[in-house]
């Protein structure tokens, strides 16, 4: 079935899949273990997959832009300066931060609740501020071709909050590549579950807000942060709160099975990819394990 979205998506979807393609590659380049090489090839593979199937399935028709998407952009530079200021300046965490934005839009300004949403992920890029307003100004600007790009897909908001610090970090050398023990590795895939089980459980028994649902469990997942001589507390918190994405993916998308599928994949890409740092990682991971998972299915018609 072809889905008929607005042309100037077109864009926005192009851009998001040039992103998907390059962070993948960039991703594999820095590898050093063969295992780990040849299974984000096979990624690759997959990946490519799912982006010219949805393409290929998809019409594109002229629509004009409204007042919102005004309101829209100027939701996504507040939320986004306020996460960073609370994060650097308040010493408040955005993994406290960002469930708290969306809570908040999906409760009081449900027509902004996305917007508030993927601003929030920008500010948790650990960038100078001078860089940081660069990359805000630039991702409320392109939030006019990124409105609809791949809606409905787990992670879409996040990957466009990540394109442009993305962008900023290629020049600063910014975004590091973390090593994982074996026991921070099972951590983040119990988490991954379990997060995105519960988000794509609620969401669709309940038929609730997307962002509503993965607010709450990211919030909830952000106690582990006040657990004394807890040393595991900033990864679990992260992993549930990247995984709830994988969770925002709607069901005519991925079956059930097919989103617990994601969420290994998140959880395995969560530990092998790099760009910590960079505001939308935790989002742009979980797009790209759907996206992958979505290259299965499309292959073989799940």
């Amino acid at each position: 079935m072809k889905t008929i979205i607005k042309n100037r998506t077109l864009i926005g979807e192009v851009l998001l899949s040039l992103l998907l393609v390059s962070a993948l590659i960039w991703s594999i380049l820095i590898q050093t273990k063969t295992l780990v090489i040849i299974l984000l090839s096979i990624f690759f593979f997959l990946l490519t997959i799912s982006i010219v199937y949805k393409h290929k399935n998809s019409v594109y028709e002229e629509k004009k832009p409204t007042v919102k998407l005004a309101f829209d952009m100027g939701a996504i530079f507040i939320s986004g300066l306020v996460v960073y200021l609370f994060e650097n300046y308040l010493n408040i965490s955005y993994l406290i931060m960002v469930p708290v934005i969306g809570l908040i839009g999906s409760l009081l300004f449900i027509s902004f609740e996305n917007a508030l949403y993927l601003g929030s992920f920008l500010g948790m890029t650990s960038i100078d501020i001078g860089y940081f307003f660069i990359v805000l100004t630039l991702a409320s600007l392109a939030y006019f071709f990124f409105e609809d790009a791949y809606s409905g897909f787990g992670g879409k908001l996040g990957s466009s909050a990540f394109f442009f610090g993305l962008i900023i970090a290629f020049f600063i050398k910014g975004g590091t590549v973390v090593n994982y023990n074996d026991v921070e590795i099972y951590l983040v895939v119990i988490a991954a579950v379990i997060a995105t089980l519960l988000t794509t459980v609620i969401q669709r028994t309940y038929n609730l807000s997307t962002v509503l649902v993965s607010a709450f469990i990211s919030l909830v997942g952000a106690v582990f942060l006040f657990i004394p001589k807890f040393d595991y507390g900033v990864l679990i918190a992260s992993a549930i709160l990247g995984a709830s994405f994988v969770g925002m993916t709607l069901k005519e998308h991925l079956h059930i099975f097919l989103v617990f599928a994601a969420a290994l994949l998140f959880a395995f890409l969560f530990v092998f990819i790099p760009f910590n740092g960079i505001g939308g990682r935790l989002g742009f991971t979980a797009f790209l394990s759907v996206m992958i998972v979505m290259g299965v299915k499309n292959s073989f018609s799940f």
